[in-house]
């Protein structure tokens, strides 16, 4: 929306919530009773099967059970319900001053255990969908809620024609904020094997590096029009 002539500002707000479909559930997208959707990695175990708890868990060492996957009511593993974006722009005569905020919502966490018949990681739920890890900041169910400010401001010289010069300097992470991105929520790494010790960490098997807001960055440019 604009304002007389000179602030320009646009909005987007989404509220959603992001639970498993009908089909995820039955698993009628691969129609063969897989639970491929849950957790976007394919097993051979079907979501309803209590023998995967009741005799996978004590004959063979399973852990977690694969029906936490198909829980009705278990929200998805990227779930963001509420997400916000604002931009604004702001031009006095040959300056022009932006701003763009993004605030999101923090992603469900839930403990992963590793598949017993590949062996990969992080496949197979010990709880309830988004019932949360203990991590080094406490219990979470979910990631921190995140937000990040830019700012711009860009200096317009005429030098002629259509000749034009543009100073501008791009400010990411206006506030230097540390937010935590994800916390490794693998309770082992391989079958078998001991528990992971980067469980509950602010890192990723998946991600290189730590999963922290990267720190402040200023960025300087100059544009010319002919």
């Amino acid at each position: 929306m604009r304002f007389g002539t000179g602030p320009l500002i646009g909005v987007l707000v989404l509220a959603h919530a992001a639970l498993a479909t009908p089909q995820e559930i039955t698993g009628t997208i691969t129609g063969r009773g897989q639970s491929d959707s849950g957790i976007s990695s394919l097993y051979d175990f079907p979501q309803n099967d209590p023998t995967y708890a009741s005799i996978g868990v004590p004959q063979f060492g399973f852990q977690g059970d694969i029906q936490f996957l198909g829980d009705p009511n278990g929200i998805l593993p990227l779930d963001r319900p509420h997400q916000l974006k604002l931009v604004g722009n702001y031009m006095f005569h040959d300056l022009n001053l932006g701003v763009g905020i993004n605030a999101v919502s923090g992603a469900p966490l839930t403990p992963l255990t590793t598949n017993p018949q590949y062996g990969n990681g992080g496949e197979i739920p010990t709880a309830a969908r988004g019932s949360g890890i203990q991590t080094v900041d406490g219990l979470m169910t979910r990631t921190p809620f995140q937000s990040d400010v830019d700012f711009q401001v860009a200096y317009q010289i005429e030098m002629g024609g259509a000749r034009r010069l543009t100073v501008l300097a791009d400010v990411f992470n206006l506030f230097n904020e540390q937010i935590v991105q994800n916390y490794d929520t693998w309770t082992t790494l391989t079958f078998g094997a001991g528990p992971n010790p980067n469980f509950g960490q602010p890192t990723s098997q998946i991600l290189a590096g730590p999963q922290i807001q990267a720190a402040r960055q200023i960025r300087l440019g100059v544009r010319f029009a002919f």
